[in-house]
């Protein structure tokens, strides 16, 4: 199991407990304090600091700067204006090291440069939902505004096949066969792109995901 998501359940405990305490009177927790919506952007920050792609981890550091300026200029620590006039030099520079990572990935490009993409499928401000039984070589997955699960769990993978996946505001769910090996290779910004597959199989899936305000999850069945 991922640390990231123990951190995740351990969050929805302390919370729970926490409100049970305000119900039974032991407590007086106020949930809406000042700038209580930063914490939305301050968690999933933190814990994206955990998990292993590198690129995710740049960006959940810098957005969890951001999450923690905004946070003391709600309390009047710092000025909003500061964190205005900061906030430019702080996306280029989260560019510049999305830049810097991503093509510190030579390997994952020069092996799928000759894998088939696949047909295009694309969702927007839907739902798709695709069962794939028959042979499989590669998709080309974007969901925006929208979402798309694909599913794999029974089609027939010969071969090494990519997936590239996109998000935009949206999110992808890609659940492939048991014992097969995925390789992720992720770019996000307030993304998360995870893979729970491990396998050591001779045949790999790559998965080639990207997602802004979204997520791309594979997963095996």
């Amino acid at each position: 199991m991922k640390f990231s998501t123990v951190l995740w359940g351990l969050l929805f405990i302390v919370a729970g407990v926490l409100l049970g305490l305000n119900v039974l009177g032991i407590t007086n927790f106020n949930l809406f304090f000042e700038g209580w919506w930063t914490l939305f952007i301050i968690i999933p920050s933190f814990i994206g600091l955990f998990d292993k792609d590198k690129n995710d981890r740049v960006a959940s550091f810098i957005f969890l700067l951001i999450g923690i300026a905004l946070l003391l200029a709600c309390n009047d620590i710092i000025t909003f204006e500061i964190v205005w006039k900061l906030l430019l030099p702080v996306i280029l520079i989260l560019i510049g090291l999305s830049i810097i990572f991503k093509n510190n990935k030579p390997k994952f490009d020069k092996v799928t440069k000759t894998l088939n993409q696949g047909n295009y499928i694309c969702s927007t401000f839907r739902e798709e939902i695709i069962k794939h039984d028959g042979d499989f070589d590669g998709i080309t997955l974007e969901a925006i505004f929208g979402s798309i699960r694909y599913d794999l769990s029974e089609a027939k993978i010969e071969k090494d096949a990519l997936i590239k996946a996109s998000t935009t505001f949206g999110s992808i769910k890609i659940i492939v066969p048991k014992g097969i090996k995925v390789v992720l290779k992720s770019n996000g910004i307030f993304a998360e792109n995870r893979s729970g597959v491990e396998s050591s199989s001779d045949t790999i899936i790559y998965v080639d995901a990207n997602s802004v305000f979204g997520g791309v999850k594979v997963y095996d069945k």
